[in-house]
């Protein structure tokens, strides 16, 4: 098992006492520590692990996650400068080097990432309220074995390219509110994106004309996505639901 956890968040039996315990990575490349490592998967082709690493783990409970002050700014922000990373990014640990690096620090808010089948491309979401987003990066692979991104997004996704504001009715209206996450998801053997967003999931082609395909709206803010047996699909939000697809 592999997991991301802050050093505040630690309930249960401590990790430190399960057999084989071990800490992979908890500083930045430039000996930063982490702000609140968040999504985190692991490639098959290369045992390398990449992970996102947003500004959540600074929220309080009393403000808003993009609460701005006219003279101070965004309190996240002023806390990932002082007490953080000093970057939103996503990060790549090589298996072989055991090394950590940065390959992207472009999006504001990172959240969810997933690899593509065949594992030549990364997609991440930014979970930028109001403006959701998935961006495609290729996946390059240097001598030492160790794996980065290309130094250009390849494809983004929004609801602007989707036509339509996630989370809501066909008649404009939301379950729940105007939050605009866009947190885990799983990308299936056709290249698809399977999605939490507001209120519910959607199912995103990025390949054709009309990317989203549906959107199932539950009335509860998702936040993850996984594939079973079966066609068995999973979903978390306050509890776990479970969907079924057809395997063509």
């Amino acid at each position: 098992i592999i997991r991301c956890r802050l050093p505040d968040h630690i309930s249960g039996a401590p990790l430190e006492t399960c057999p084989g315990f071990e800490v992979i990575a908890d500083l930045t490349p430039n000996g930063r520590p982490f702000n609140s490592p968040n999504d985190i998967i692991v490639a098959k082709n290369s045992g390398n692990v990449w992970f996102t690493d947003p500004i959540y783990g600074f929220l309080e409970k009393n403000r808003c996650a993009d609460c701005v002050d006219a003279k101070e700014g965004s309190y996240l922000d002023n806390k990932c400068h002082d007490e953080g990373a000093r970057v939103k990014g996503v990060y790549c640990w090589n298996k072989n080097t055991r090394n950590v690096e940065l390959v992207t620090a472009f999006h504001r808010r990172p959240n969810g990432l997933a690899l593509t089948p065949d594992e030549s491309s990364l997609w991440v979401a930014d979970s930028t309220i109001g403006c959701p987003s998935w961006t495609k990066y290729d996946v390059v692979t240097k001598e030492d074995g160790s794996t980065t991104l290309g130094p250009c997004a390849k494809q983004v996704i929004t609801p602007a390219i989707l036509g339509t504001v996630l989370g809501t009715t066909e008649q404009g209206t939301s379950l729940l509110g105007v939050e605009g996450l866009s947190d885990g998801f799983k990308i299936d053997e056709k290249g698809r994106i399977w999605t939490s967003i507001p209120n519910g999931f959607a199912i995103i082609d990025p390949d054709a004309t009309d990317k989203l395909i549906c959107q199932i709206l539950l009335g509860v803010n998702t936040s993850n996505v996984a594939f079973g047996r079966s066609g068995d699909v999973f979903l978390t939000g306050e509890g776990v639901w479970r969907m079924k697809r057809k395997l063509i």
